[in-house]
């Protein structure tokens, strides 16, 4: 069962906007790295709430942790204080803050992005030629899903799922062909 999100869709969307930009502006990090904080942030915003003022706080310190996690090298908490013109003090209050909320389990998180590619694996349609985009279509229509504040409660494998049927039914391919 899905917890609602103790903050307006508004601000997590504005949040999600700032964190993409972040990501293709400013950071050079994996596509995987930065659907791990959203889920972070999605998970923490789950169980906590969290002062508007504190938002930016939030999204750093989501980079802050799943970089470290997920990336060979991390970018400093110098550089990301720089970044977000944040005082890397916050920062760190605010990752653990995150980390004792969500109870250090970072490995529970499966993302939007793991479970298309294991769907399309499984549900790859043996009778019809899917033009070269089609795995650029699945991932954009699970970023975008993801992105969605409405969607934010929603279990990842629903929405990689969500996904991979809508651009099955684009590309005329059967949506299921199990």
């Amino acid at each position: 069962m899905s917890l609602p999100l103790l903050v307006r869709g508004e601000l997590r969307d504005c949040l999600v906007d700032w964190l993409t930009c972040l990501f293709h502006r400013h950071l050079s990090l994996s596509e995987e790295t930065e659907m791990l904080v959203i889920g972070l942030t999605d998970r923490f915003l789950q169980k906590q709430a969290v002062a508007p003022d504190r938002l930016k706080n939030l999204g750093i310190a989501a980079i802050h942790i799943m970089a470290k996690y997920e990336e060979v090298v991390s970018p400093s908490l110098l550089l990301l204080s720089n970044i977000a013109n944040v005082p890397p003090q916050d920062i760190l209050d605010m990752e653990t803050l995150v980390l004792s909320v969500l109870d250090y389990r970072l490995s529970d998180i499966v993302t939007v992005n793991q479970w298309l590619c294991l769907l399309m694996e499984l549900a790859r349609p043996s009778d019809v030629v899917l033009p070269a985009s089609y795995p650029s279509l699945v991932k954009y229509l699970g970023f975008l899903a993801l992105s969605d504040h409405g969607l934010a409660c929603q279990r990842p494998s629903l929405l990689a799922a969500s996904a991979l049927y809508l651009s099955n039914s684009l590309c005329k391919a059967r949506p299921w062909d199990l």
